[in-house]
This record gives C-alpha cells, sequence and structure tokens, in this order.
C-alpha cells in the first residue's frame, strides 16, 4: 500500500459519506461531477460487495484544468480532509488522493509526513493504524476515452444529496444547494466494466490486473442481471443505433462493443440472453 498502512475496511456508509464530501467539495470550486465504478454500481442496487473506493468523473474541467491540478487544489483548500501519497506503480507520475473520513485534526508536520509515501511508510504504527480513509479517484472522462457527458443524460439519487456550491458567487459564500447524487446510468456503467474486464485479461497485463479478472466478472453478471430484469429506463436508448457516443463506455462503435461481447460470451456462454435482454447479439 502507498500508505505505509493497510486502511481499515469502510462501511457502506462511510464510503457513501466520501463521496458526498468530496463531490460537494468539487462544487465549491465550480466542478460538477458524477460518480461511475462500484459506487454507482451500490446506487443502481449491486449489493453482493461493499465498494472499497469513490470514482468520480469531473464534467467540466478545461484542457488546464488535468486530473492532477484538481487534486492539488482539494488538498490545498481542505488539508484537513484530503492528502496525495506517490503511486507504487511502476513509472507511474500521478499521485493518489486520500480522503479523512473521521476529520482527524492533524498539525502541519503530520499532514508533511503523510503526504510523501517515504514518509507514510513511517506513520504505520499510533498515527498510521487509526485512520479512516477512502480512496478517491478522479478522472476526466477523456482519460477513459469518453467523449463528454452531459449532466442532463445522468440519473440522480432520489435521496442520497450532497451540499452543492455549484451556483455560489465566491468560494467563500457558505449558503449551500442541496442536490441529489449524479451517478452514471446502468447502461454505460456495465460497458465500462467490460473494458476494464478486457484490459485486465491481456497477456501482458499486469499480474495486480490480472487478478482483478474474477471481481470484474462478478460485477459484469451482478449488473447485467440488474439491467435485463429491472427498468428498462435506465438504460437511457439503446445504443445500437447510437453510434460513437458516452454510454458505449469508451467503445468506439456499437460493433466494437460487440466484438468484446462476444469474446466475453465465449468465456460465459450463458450470459447471451442477458446481453440481448439490453440490445446487444
Amino acid at each position: 500500500m502507498s500508505l505505509g498502512f493497510k486502511p481499515p475496511a469502510l462501511s457502506t456508509g462511510e464510503i457513501l459519506r466520501a463521496a458526498c464530501y468530496t463531490t460537494s467539495a468539487l462544487s465549491r470550486h465550480k466542478f460538477e461531477a458524477c460518480l461511475f465504478g462500484s459506487v454507482a454500481g451500490l446506487l443502481h442496487g449491486m449489493d453482493s460487495r461493499a465498494p472499497k473506493d469513490v470514482d468520480l468523473f469531473i464534467l467540466n474541467s478545461t484542457q488546464d484544468q488535468d486530473d492532477e491540478a484538481i487534486k492539488d487544489l482539494l488538498v490545498q483548500s481542505e488539508p484537513e480532509r484530503f492528502f496525495l501519497v506517490d503511486s507504487l506503480t511502476v513509472g507511474a507520475t500521478h499521485r493518489v488522493l486520500w480522503f479523512n473520513v473521521d476529520d482527524p485534526q492533524v498539525n502541519s508536520s503530520q499532514k508533511q509526513k503523510v503526504s510523501s509515501s517515504k514518509s507514510a511508510s513511517a506513520t504505520s504504527g499510533a498515527c498510521g493504524q487509526s485512520r479512516r480513509v477512502c480512496k478517491i479517484d478522479i478522472l476526466s472522462p477523456q482519460m477513459l476515452g469518453l467523449p463528454p457527458i452531459s449532466s442532463s443524460e445522468l440519473q440522480y439519487h432520489p435521496t442520497l444529496s450532497y451540499s452543492s456550491l455549484l451556483k455560489t458567487t465566491s468560494v467563500s459564500d457558505v449558503d449551500p444547494e442541496e442536490c441529489p447524487v449524479a451517478f452514471i446510468p446502468l447502461f454505460p456503467l456495465i460497458l465500462l466494466k467490460l473494458r476494464a474486464w478486457e484490459d485486465h485479461s491481456l497477456p501482458n497485463a499486469r499480474d495486480i490486473m490480472r487478478d482483478r479478472v474474477p471481481q470484474d466478472e462478478d460485477d459484469i453478471e451482478e449488473l447485467l442481471c440488474l439491467a435485463s430484469t429491472g427498468n428498462k429506463s435506465t438504460l437511457l436508448r439503446q445504443p445500437a443505433k447510437r453510434g460513437k457516443y458516452w454510454s458505449l463506455g469508451g467503445f468506439q462503435s456499437p460493433n466494437e462493443a460487440e466484438r468484446c461481447i462476444r469474446k466475453y460470451v465465449e468465456k460465459w456462454p450463458r450470459s447471451v440472453k442477458r446481453w440481448r435482454a439490453i440490445g446487444f447479439m
């Protein structure tokens, strides 16, 4: 672990708290965000496993506001809540953003210690073991090969909300508006997970990625079950008639998505009926 200690498992409530707080913190800087990944799956009804982290797309960043700059902005504005550590991936230049779930009161010298991977490894004692932290992945859709995402095409949770500061006039304005949390619809979520499955299955994939394949397959099966038996309105529209569009999960065309689906079905033939139920095969 890049933290130098293994964080304790978080409850679903703590994960959702981290998601809502981070979305609110981003809105203070006029960034609009939506959930994808395992937390979006949870909001769609996945219940076989608890999410381990929070994945957020930034919908309105500009070319000079890359993911690393946005992470820096969060840490600089709320260092008691957010901190960065170096990635342990060989050759990686990005840093990993973490959220302090329990809002610890950490003095500046302690914060400097946990912000570097070398010093973080030394905090595995009294400071590290007791900390409840959640990893936050912040990405622009373009990082995953997706076209821009319109907020009008997202889903919004009926009961889960966050304090939005998007409409405030300055960062010092503290009059937030309660807004429903946005998350990507079920169809693109399935295809994003399918792309991850294909990438993790490549012969040259790193062992740590290949180890994720069984979990990818479990997630795909559960999402397909939800999509094929649930309310079809959650799928937006059938993608086969839409061409290149963000709801294809980054696949360049319906044909490319079908190619990957056929590869998946070759391994898991029983899934073909569910793929057909959502407009493929």
